[in-house]
């Protein structure tokens, strides 16, 4: 089972990372960095990370996109 789901996703995708109990947003933005710089490297892809601070649908936390 895949923890990130960068197989799946296609152009203009996204999901949201919570953060760990224990971390704030920019924390698990910072760590969520290195796993999104090697998918990128490995594979070509590209995807922003953005910072979301105010809750949507009960959900808060690191959003991620597939731009290309």
């Amino acid at each position: 089972m895949r923890k990130y789901p960068w197989r799946e996703m296609e152009i203009g995708d996204s999901f949201i990372i919570a953060p760990h109990p224990w971390e704030d947003a920019a924390l698990t933005r910072r760590r969520l960095a290195s796993t999104v710089k090697s998918e990128q490297d490995r594979y070509g892809t590209r995807y922003i990370l953005s910072l979301r601070r105010a809750e949507k649908h009960g959900e808060e936390g690191v959003r991620i996109w597939k731009i290309a």
